[in-house]
């Protein structure tokens, strides 16, 4: 029985097999050793949580000129092993240069301050959190995209009564 195609990558040709020949290729490319990666990318972006949700909604606006700090700790004794800074530009956005795997740490984004007078409160209950915690490693890639962190506004929009509205949520505190 047939269960695929091989094909010979030096000529183009291919032949039916059983899928075997593939696998052991596969399997081949799997061991040969990869190069250490030495520098990962953090990004996010930081928003404005106009509704006070601890979540993004359409009213939502991103912040520029916010700054979060990327913190890693050893896992076995707390211990820092890396601190970076970094700032919003106009969309929200913020990427940070991370040297080395730290796959034997825990590493945290966390708000410092906000680009927004109006909009700088830090959540510290709820749905909203002030920080986000992962493992930074080797395994997904050398570019990593975090969850976005918002700032809560001092008072929440009154369109955002509508907005509870139409998700079926209870707005807290307005």
């Amino acid at each position: 029985m047939t269960c695929g195609f091989v094909i010979d990558k030096e000529n183009g040709e291919s032949e039916e097999g059983d899928g075997n020949e593939t696998v052991k290729r596969m399997k081949i490319l799997e061991d040969i050793p990869q190069p250490p990666v030495s520098q990962f990318h953090i990004q996010g972006q930081v928003y404005c949580d106009t509704c006070r949700a601890g979540f993004i909604t359409e009213l939502s606006e991103f912040i520029p000129g916010a700054s979060v700090r990327l913190q890693c700790k050893e896992k076995k004794n707390g211990d820092i092993t890396f601190t970076e800074v970094g700032y919003t530009r106009a969309e929200g956005l913020y990427s940070m240069l991370v040297e080395r795997d730290h796959k034997n740490e825990f590493c945290e984004i966390t708000l410092i301050s906000s680009g927004s007078k109006d909009c700088n409160e830090i959540p510290t209950e709820g749905w909203g959190k002030p920080s986000l915690k992962f493992i930074l490693n080797t395994v997904n890639g050398t570019t990593r995209t975090v969850n976005p962190l918002g700032f809560y506004k001092k008072e929440a929009l009154p369109k955002c009564a509508q907005v509870y509205n139409i998700l079926g949520m209870y707005p807290p505190n307005m």
